[in-house]
């Protein structure tokens, strides 16, 4: 699938043309295509969590880094529930994923590697 963009940021570098994904992976990019819109870009999150849901992690055992993980990932899968109706995350997302297929499978992605237990 083509996520039509105009260009992409690979390496640091902005390499113009579309980008191509399959099965959740670039593919190829710099590829030829009709007007492309923006740009696509390696996302990151740096998160730094030192508690969560009622666990310190300086002082936790094993049992409270479960408890916690298991409190973060079912907030994350809450999260990625787009809604017209919903909270203005909620909506903005629904928003998105109803104007690129990119968003969409995206979306389909995460919820795959939310519901995977490890």
């Amino acid at each position: 699938m083509r996520l039509g963009v105009e260009a992409a940021v690979v390496d640091g570098t902005l390499v113009r043309g579309d980008v191509e994904v399959v099965d959740g992976l670039v593919s190829a990019y710099g590829l030829e295509g009709p007007n492309g819109s923006g740009i696509a870009a390696p996302g990151f999150v740096d998160l730094q969590v030192n508690g969560f849901a009622g666990v310190d992690l300086m002082g936790a055992d094993a049992d409270g880094y479960r408890r916690a993980g298991e409190a973060l990932l079912e907030q994350a899968r809450n999260m990625f529930n787009p809604a017209d109706d919903g909270d203005e995350f909620q909506r903005h997302y629904y928003d998105a994923m109803q104007q690129s297929p990119a968003v969409v499978l995206a979306h389909a992605e995460a919820v795959k590697r939310l519901a995977t237990p490890r």
